[in-house]
């Protein structure tokens, strides 16, 4: 419940209507005091300017006293009032109930109430769940409150911001709203452009990292020059609920193509810019890959992506520097100045997937062969991420059923983040049956995007082969 403090002000009595007509008393005449002597009064004058002083000094402490009294007063009870919500969220996670998790969201906001259910199994591998979190600072701006909770992970002891909602008398979780984050702060890079706030100032020491990890993957896949990734870290509220393992947000872009009188076709294209289909050479390629079509006026295009994230793909693909925007770690948690292991490796796998989205460009193919590649292709950015980063992503704590790896990439691009270990594991077997270059065999074949064949052809193998596998 809503608290607060009432304060009652009474004004002073007035003075009886008899008073005024009481007879005035005869003021005594003043005693004859003899004038002051030039030492008495500079004498005088030093102790009322020292006396002041102290006074002075007594109404400041009293002040800042009270202020801190009240201060800690305020603080206990706004951590009483979010306690509750915040030992409920590790309690649904504890005890996997999304039914209570999902409860607990804003429910004015059902976009991100949804997309924090979907996020429940991975945020559950941010913490170690049978120790209990604790609200260790509060700052309350109207019916928002920033929560700072103290939790364990590994054995050791992390801080983030939780964004709370007061609505019809309970708090709630809801999108980060609150934080004075300061000016945006800029550093140069070999390979990386870091943009951060000055809140996360420390990251500024995470740049050689950074730099190191994007070289990495710019020489392993080798994408069209130049090979520079824009990394803004921000307190970006569409951002959240954090995945480790997520990649760069949001997923490849994908369009399907129709038939008028027909319906869906199995030709898809990954990292698409929503262009292509206006090119008269890409409209005679599709033609090649639609038997029986010689209309191109028959098949129109499907796309499974807002025109902002095609704008993002195309930018990705094609200009100087390849955009990536990534949640500070504040809102994931640090430790004296550490961001969490698995925010590591969530910015580690950002780079490696931007970079080998623009090694591949766009990619028109059958959905079995396309999404099949996509599942290898970011199996191995999961891979390198953890050889880089030294942190590797558990397993989800489910139960894991067998999927086919067309199945997995199609999930993957849909935004399914459960699916990236299962595309790791499918990496590993590609590395471990065909060699530690299998996947950059598919990158190249890929790159050729003449649309006839299996690209995994050129592993001995087709991806109907494969899709028998089990992950």
């Amino acid at each position: 419940m809503r608290k607060s403090i009432e304060f009652e002000w009474k004004e002073g009595s007035e003075l009886p209507e008899t008073a005024a007509h009481m007879p005035a008393t005869p003021a005594a005449a003043p005693p004859d005091i003899p004038p002051y002597t030039a030492a008495e009064e500079k004498g005088w004058r030093l102790w009322s300017a020292s006396n002041l002083a102290l006074l002075m000094v007594g109404i400041i402490l009293g002040v800042v006293l009270g202020f801190a009294i009240l201060t800690v007063q305020g603080q206990w009870r706004a951590r009483n009032d979010m306690a509750p919500v915040v030992a409920l969220q590790y309690q649904a996670l504890a005890r996997n109930d999304v039914d209570l998790y999902r409860e607990l969201a804003d429910p004015t906001d059902v976009l991100w109430r949804d997309l924090l259910a979907q996020r429940f199994p991975s945020s559950r591998l941010l913490y170690d769940l049978h120790q209990a979190p604790r609200v260790r600072r509060v700052q309350l701006q109207g019916n928002q409150a920033e929560v700072e909770v103290e939790y364990v992970y590994q054995g050791e002891r992390y801080r983030y911001l939780q964004s709370l909602r007061l609505i019809r008398e309970q708090w709630h979780l809801s999108r980060a709203r609150l934080g004075a984050w300061g000016e945006q702060r800029t550093l140069e890079g070999e390979y990386v452009t870091l943009r951060y706030r000055e809140r996360d100032a420390f990251l500024a020491d995470y740049l050689p990292r950074m730099d190191a990890a994007a070289q990495a993957f710019c020489r392993r896949y080798a994408p069209p020059p130049p090979c520079h990734v824009d990394l803004r870290i921000e307190p970006e509220p569409d951002l959240l609920p954090f995945a480790p393992g997520e990649g760069a947000s949001p997923p490849p872009t994908l369009t399907r193509y129709r038939i008028i009188g027909q319906g869906d076709t199995h030709l898809v294209t990954l990292n698409s810019t929503g262009e292509e289909f206006a090119d008269p050479e890409f409209q005679t390629f599709l033609l090649g890959l639609l038997p029986g079509i010689d209309d191109i006026n028959r098949v129109y295009p499907a796309k499974y992506a807002t025109a902002d994230a095609q704008t993002l793909s195309a930018m990705r693909l094609y200009q100087r520097q390849m955009p990536l925007e990534l949640v500070s770690p504040r809102l994931v948690g640090v430790s004296s100045g550490r961001p969490h292991p698995l925010w590591l490796l969530a910015l580690y796998e950002s780079i490696g997937d931007v970079v080998v989205r623009r090694a591949l460009g766009p990619f028109s193919h059958g959905d079995v062969v396309a999404f099949s590649l996509w599942a290898a292709l970011r199996g191995d950015v999961a891979l390198r991420a953890e050889e880089l980063s030294g942190v590797v992503l558990a397993d989800l704590p489910q139960v894991r059923t067998s999927i086919s790896p067309s199945d997995i990439g199609e999930r993957l691009v849909m935004g399914d983040v459960t699916m990236r270990n299962a595309a790791r594991e499918f990496a590993r077997l590609l590395e471990d049956r065909y060699g530690r270059d299998a996947v950059l065999r598919l990158l190249q074949a890929a790159r050729a995007n003449d649309g006839v064949g299996d690209v995994f052809s050129t592993l001995g193998t087709t991806a109907d082969e494969l899709a028998g596998e089990a992950f």
